[in-house]
This record gives C-alpha cells, sequence and structure tokens, in this order.
C-alpha cells in the first residue's frame, strides 16, 4: 500500500511539473501576436515597440514600413530582408554577421526568414535568433535572445515561439 501510495504522489507530482512548464499566453501588441510562456512579462524598451522578458530569455519586436527603408523595398520576401539585414545593416551594426539565413513556415502558414548570431553587450555574451516576417506593406524585425551559454538549451523553444508569430499586414 505504502509503495501505490508513492507511485500516486510520484505521477501526481510529474504532472504538476509538467503542467507548469507547458502553460502559455498569447501576447498581442503593435501588430505582433506571439505565443510565449506565462514566464514573459511585458517591459518597457527604448529600442523595441514590442519587449517580453523571462528570467532566461528576451522577445522584442519592431514593426517597419517598406517606403520608410528604400533599401529594403527590393525585396518582397522574409528571405531577401533577412539575407540584406544579415549582409549589410543590421547584424554589421552589432559588428556579429551570421553565416546564413533560413526559412521555415509558421504554424500560420505564412513564411519567415530566421538566422542566430552573437554579440556582447557590457563585457555579457548573448546570442540571438533575428526572425523577419512581411505582412503587406510591414516588415516585422524580431528578436529572440538569451546568454550565450544557454542559448543552446534555448533555441528549439525560441523557434517554437517564432512558428506561433501572427503579424498584422
Amino acid at each position: 500500500m505504502k509503495k501505490i501510495m508513492q507511485l500516486i504522489l510520484l505521477v501526481c507530482m510529474t504532472i504538476t511539473l509538467v503542467a507548469c512548464e507547458t502553460k502559455t499566453k498569447e501576447f498581442t501588441k503593435e501588430g505582433v501576436t506571439i505565443t510565449l510562456p506565462t514566464s514573459f512579462k511585458e517591459r518597457k524598451a527604448d529600442n523595441a515597440l514590442v519587449y517580453y522578458l523571462s528570467r532566461k530569455a528576451m522577445f522584442m519586436a519592431n514593426k517597419n514600413k517598406k517606403q520608410d527603408y528604400p533599401i529594403l523595398c527590393q525585396y518582397n520576401d522574409p528571405q531577401g530582408y533577412a539575407d540584406k539585414l544579415r549582409n549589410d545593416e543590421y547584424l554589421q551594426y552589432n559588428k556579429k554577421p551570421a553565416d546564413y539565413s533560413l526559412v521555415e513556415k509558421g504554424n500560420d502558414g505564412t513564411e519567415f526568414a530566421w538566422l542566430y548570431y552573437d554579440n556582447t553587450v557590457n563585457k555579457i555574451e548573448y546570442s540571438y535568433m533575428l526572425v523577419v516576417k512581411v505582412a503587406g506593406d510591414n516588415v516585422y524585425i524580431m528578436n529572440f535572445a538569451s546568454l550565450k551559454k544557454d542559448f543552446e538549451k534555448l533555441s528549439s523553444d525560441f523557434m517554437e515561439y517564432a512558428k506561433s508569430i501572427k503579424v498584422a499586414a
């Protein structure tokens, strides 16, 4: 009887832990909707319209009009935007160009481009997953980030979060 009670207790604890880890919430702001764990909280940032932070990770997003960035107007797909950012503007500014960019389909069927890069801020090393989504006349440039030492563990989660992103045209 004692062993059965221990087994029942163990099963209940496991279910509770799994349930705590998988609670998610849909966040919507500035035309960006994303499903993240409930551990993420909205914060304010000077360099992002959308900014969510947890103890281990960060998500930020900016919405840009194509016509406000003439150099980007030549591209009509997420891959083109990501390649342009990778090669010239965004990552060169950070002095850490990425080696590649890839296109993936989101849960809603729309494509997004993504790439990984590293950057050091105040002598702390971070790793990022840059995500680019195009909708109508808008280009959304988004980043997931964590400490570099945690990134490998979090990168598959970041991809799942990226697949949940929906953006407004």
